[in-house]
């Protein structure tokens, strides 16, 4: 059982250990490669102060 890198490590503790019957992973952080990938994308990126402007003007609209 585990969350984010302990996620990870409990895969591969039960890919390794037959003794290993469950695995629980709370947001499993398992391709750090890929995840710092998607974060250097361009659409990922927050541009300004104008995008936390315009969430800010969108609370309490619905």
């Amino acid at each position: 059982m585990g969350t984010s890198f302990s996620g990870a490590h409990a895969y591969v503790v039960a890919a390794m250990d037959r003794r290993v019957k469950t695995v629980l992973a709370q947001a499993p952080f398992v391709s750090g490669r890929a995840f710092y990938a998607n974060l250097a994308r361009v659409d990922n990126q927050i541009v300004g102060p104008d995008v936390f402007t315009a969430d800010r003007r969108g609370l309490g609209t619905w």
